[in-house]
């Protein structure tokens, strides 16, 4: 079995399931959840998760490095650990050293286990005496630079803060409890503040549905409450955010056990709208947004817990979106799936998960964004780059680019900041924090390809 080889090449074998992505039949499996990142620093996303063998004892992390072509490939690479973990890792620059480190949650001690990445790329394991959580995921919340973690405990039901006071340092801070039975979170600047927010959704039948913790750029959160639980609305399974219907503000969609998917539109005066986007026979598990096919419209996957497997919601970019749906690819369970250019080809692949782990590589023919006939590519150069301490950077030839949309994304895919590029080219860059992001600009009928920047 493979599990026993430290470095085996793994080549996908690709085979088709549906004309929009080509996947494999498993790429690896995980005992607990996984989260995907730049481990060793060369601008391609790896897959980062934990593996137990049963009855042998086993306790490592393993990480998918990814080959950095455009031919998907991964290299298998373990680390032994002094003890089990569990549950979704947390992975960020924990020390700001340059280099991803990760947290995982113990096993048996019930505490945080903080591995600092060393010279080399091997990792260093320090317990912390702080309790653990189920669900880790990293966010800067208090503008300090070093990035902090929110989790969900199961045990206690809360949704907490895990504080990064040095690096290498946590103290702990519950932001949600109320007693409910807490399902899911996701972090994302919810009203455009510049400051990171938490969204959590509870699986309970009375109180409080989906919340809203708004952060004050402090760290120090008020509770909003988006809906209460009603026969519409229960036990949600899965949350995302992104902006569905192109008004530059964040939506949600969750999936709830009463097997709708809804969309909540945040509106100018910040209350949400609710909408249905799709219903199932089955059960859903999962959700997730990206813009799958490059017109700029967020679309949406949503994961079944048995029959239909994944299944792909494409926006049609209207002020008020209908999705069109299509299958496409039918693993189930579908517990998580990431969106993520794994190939940096420029369009989005998916990551996959039921336990099995799945790479699917994005097939869709890109079209010009909505209302654009049509769209060229430009080659685009930042300075500086890497950028020190400026607040901004340029683009080289700096008028023709003003006024144009740009995207910094951190190398998860995920969205850092959005704005307008500033006369002379400028992009404003002040608190973005020490990493390597991708820069793209969509100026009329011209987009700049993506560029990797560095902040040092």
């Amino acid at each position: 079995m493979k599990y026993f080889f430290t470095a085996c090449i793994l080549l996908l074998s690709l085979g088709s399931y549906s004309q929009d992505f080509n996947t494999i039949p498993r790429l690896n499996n995980t005992s607990g959840g996984l989260v995907i990142a730049d481990f060793n620093n060369d601008s391609f996303p790896d897959i980062i998760f934990p593996q137990r063998i049963t009855f042998q004892g086993v306790k490592r992390v393993v990480v998918e490095l990814n080959a950095a072509s455009d031919t998907l490939a991964f290299a298998e690479q373990e680390f032994t650990l002094p003890t089990e973990v569990f549950g979704t890792p947390a992975a960020a620059d924990f020390d700001d050293d340059g280099d991803l480190d990760l947290v995982f949650s113990t096993l048996a001690e019930a505490n945080l286990l903080l591995l600092l990445q060393e010279e080399g790329g091997g990792l260093m394991d320090t317990i912390l005496s702080i309790p653990g959580s189920v669900a880790l995921q990293a966010a800067e919340l208090n503008g300090d630079d070093f990035p902090d973690i929110v989790a969900l405990n199961i045990n206690d039901r809360e949704i907490v803060a895990y504080r990064n006071v040095n690096g290498t340092e946590f103290t702990k801070q519950t932001l949600y409890g109320q007693g409910s039975s807490i399902a899911e979170f996701k972090v994302a600047d919810l009203d455009g503040d510049g400051d990171l927010d938490v969204v959590v959704g509870t699986d309970t039948f009375t109180g409080e549905a989906l919340v809203a913790l708004m952060n004050d750029g402090t760290g120090t959160f008020t509770k909003a409450v988006i809906e209460a639980t009603s026969g519409t609305v229960r036990s949600i399974d899965d949350i995302a955010v992104g902006d569905l219907n192109g008004d530059d503000r964040t939506d949600i969609v969750v999936v709830a056990s009463n097997n709708f998917c809804f969309a909540y539109y945040l509106q100018e005066e910040g209350t949400y709208v609710r909408e249905q986007v799709a219903v199932t026979g089955n059960i859903f598990r999962s959700v997730a947004i990206g813009d799958f096919n490059g017109d700029r419209a967020n679309d949406l996957v949503v994961g079944d817990n048995s029959g239909d497997g994944i299944r792909l919601l494409t926006n049609d970019g209207a002020a008020t979106p209908t999705f069109s749906s299509s299958d496409v690819l039918g693993i189930v369970p579908v517990f998580s799936m990431a969106p993520r250019d794994m190939n940096r080809d420029g369009d989005l692949d998916l990551v996959a998960s039921n336990g099995e782990i799945y790479v699917l590589e994005n097939t869709i023919t890109q079209v010009p964004p909505v209302s654009v006939s049509s769209v060229q590519l430009r080659e685009m150069t930042v300075f500086p780059n890497p950028a020190g301490a400026e607040q901004a950077v340029f683009i080289q030839g700096g008028a023709e680019w003003l006024g144009g949309s740009y995207q910094l994304l951190d190398l998860r895919g995920r969205i850092v900041r959005t704005g307008k590029v500033e006369a002379g080219g400028r992009i404003d860059v002040q608190g973005i924090v020490r990493g390597s992001y991708l820069l793209q600009v969509l100026q009329d009928n011209f987009t700049g390809g993506r560029t990797l920047l560095l902040k040092q």
